[in-house]
């Protein structure tokens, strides 16, 4: 049981890995990386700014669970997952119909996002069994950066709100707001700057 919730956990942190070839925009204009380096009243100023991007506007919290479920029915399995798996281990992510990226915890593969090139606004994530976990909104196609996106459990409440800067630099929050943490490549930063977590990006 305790193996299930850390799996779950890791998965709700890994969901803000995005898609695309890398992209190099930034909201501040800067072309490195100094989130590390700032005063913890910047690293602030920033995070006010970015959760104001997120849930300024019409954010939907909670979809009623019965339409939610109804119109991502043919997402709640992915029957697939033998060979996306196989896909994801390999690092052959970029298919004729699909994007699949692998989420890895040190070296444990334990589940995929897959992104259809027939709907570039919707991204199913999976764990290693195929069982859908979340679906990911953007407010418009996934590699327009910045893109503001939010991930639904599957029965259609909001778990985390996320600003992109690029295919390896995230925002996210939770649905009250809260600042959870940044990622930029490899690195998950805290509000203060501190790595508290890595990942394994696709090559």
């Amino acid at each position: 049981m305790k193996k299930i919730i850390v799996l779950i956990f890791l998965l709700s942190i890994f969901c803000g890995l995005n898609f695309s070839v890398l992209a190099t925009e930034k909201i501040e204009g800067s072309t490195s990386f100094t989130w590390d380096k700032l005063t913890q009243t910047e690293r602030d100023t920033d995070i006010q700014t970015i959760r104001k991007k997120i849930f300024t506007g019409n954010v939907v919290y909670s979809y009623d669970k019965d339409v939610f479920e109804k119109k991502y029915a043919d997402f709640k399995k992915d029957y697939n997952y033998k060979e996306n798996m196989i896909y994801a281990k390999i690092g052959f992510n970029n298919l004729e119909d699909r994007i699949i990226v692998p989420f890895y915890w040190k070296k444990l593969l334990y589940g995929y996002g897959i992104i259809y090139k027939k709907d570039l606004k919707h991204c199913y994530y999976y764990t290693a069994l195929g069982s859908l976990f979340t679906i990911e909104i953007f407010e418009r196609n996934y590699d327009k950066y910045p893109v503001v996106s939010y991930q639904y459990n599957k029965k259609g409440r909001l778990t985390s709100g996320v600003y992109s800067l690029s295919d390896f630099d995230e925002y996210m929050y939770n649905p009250s707001g809260i600042f959870l943490g940044r990622w930029y490549k490899e690195n998950y930063y805290n509000a203060k700057g501190k790595i508290v977590m890595s990942r394994i990006l696709p090559e």
